[in-house]
């Protein structure tokens, strides 16, 4: 029997991500692949005994590795002395206590670094992924850059969120949607800056930067604009985003792989209109994606937007129909069979 670890572990609030992964992963390898269990980073340190056994106990095959350099990143946007040396030492434990180490990079540095930092940070996590033994990217534009494409996964819609979209109360105004944390490195401000009163326009999502949300409410103030700065449960979410025209995305920085908030609104049927990055490039250029659109300025993505707000069930289908072709779970799951195999070799 083979062992995999999955890191990081759950935390204690639901992660999507992290459990469908592990999930697709269990069931790609087949009934000789058993999910193991991790000692958080504050136990290893806490207990010298937990320390020993995950070092000189028996070895795990394989460890996958997600967001570690993140640990890099302090909350002011630069360097953290004391995330630099956890970065090198929590990756020395995992490699002394697996045969192989599977990177995934999610970010091409964490998000709000200042450039200086963040240039210190790419050098440092492309530092370590030379030490693993196989590097993992959820887009196909870094095919060419050692990784190995493996498809971001679907979310799954909820038993009470219709994935027809179209179901708006009579009369409720069609919308456009921004969906996710509200944050300032995702540059949301050009949306709202440029935004005209021909449709409406929601910002949804958690905000911890009261100074960012106090700068965009200023932008929106006499504009057809809400702005719902809370978590939102998952039912609401999903009917948020399903009942939209299309969900938009102005986060173009060179940090970023792919979007969370993508895959969400194509899993439910709706469209994304996106200011262009080289995921979206890559996927509209090469896999001819129809939910897509891409521009290269706010103003412009803005000027685009349809007025009627009238739903086109065909294309809501297709956008469906094309996202599970993609991104679907059987799709994740045999891309990750595929490098597990290698990797066991």
């Amino acid at each position: 029997m083979k062992t995999l670890v999955y890191l990081p572990s759950a935390s204690d609030e639901y992660d999507f991500y992290a459990e469908k992964m592990k999930l697709l992963i269990n069931e790609s390898y087949g009934a000789g692949l058993a999910i193991a269990s991790f000692p958080r980073k504050e136990e290893l340190l806490r207990s010298p005994i937990r320390l020993f056994l995950s070092l000189f106990t028996k070895k795990t095959d394989v460890i996958v590795l997600n967001w570690h350099e993140n640990l890099l990143r302090s909350k002011s946007g630069g360097i953290s002395i004391l995330g630099l040396f956890e970065f090198f030492l929590y990756f020395f434990i995992y490699k002394l206590s697996s045969r192989h180490i599977i990177y995934v990079r999610h970010n091409i540095s964490p998000h709000g670094m200042n450039k200086i930092s963040a240039k210190i940070a790419i050098k440092l996590t492309s530092l370590m992924e030379n030490w693993c033994e196989s590097k993992v990217a959820h887009s196909g534009h870094l095919g060419g850059k050692g990784y190995t494409y493996i498809p971001h996964p679907l979310f799954d819609p909820t038993k009470s969120s219709p994935l027809i979209r179209g179901s708006r109360t009579e009369g409720e105004q069609p919308y456009s949607v921004i969906f996710g944390g509200i944050s300032r490195y995702k540059n949301i401000e050009s949306v709202v800056r440029a935004w005209s009163d021909k449709k409406r326009l929601i910002v949804a999502g958690n905000n911890n930067d009261a100074g960012y949300l106090g700068e965009l409410k200023a932008l929106a103030r006499g504009k057809n604009i809400s702005i719902d700065a809370r978590y939102l449960e998952e039912d609401e979410a999903q009917s948020l985003v399903a009942n939209a025209d299309e969900l938009i995305l102005a986060h173009s920085d060179e940090d970023m792989i792919v979007s969370g908030s993508f895959f969400y609104s194509i899993s439910l049927g709706t469209p994304v209109h996106a200011i262009a990055t080289p995921f979206f490039v890559w996927l509209k250029e090469t896999q001819e994606f129809e939910g897509l659109r891409i521009f290269y300025s706010a103003e412009v993505l803005v000027n685009e937007l349809r007025e009627d707000g009238a739903v086109n069930h065909n294309v809501i289908h297709r956008v469906r129909e094309q996202a599970e072709a993609l991104f679907g779970d059987s799709i994740v799951r045999n891309a990750w069979g595929d490098l597990i195999r290698r990797t066991l070799l």
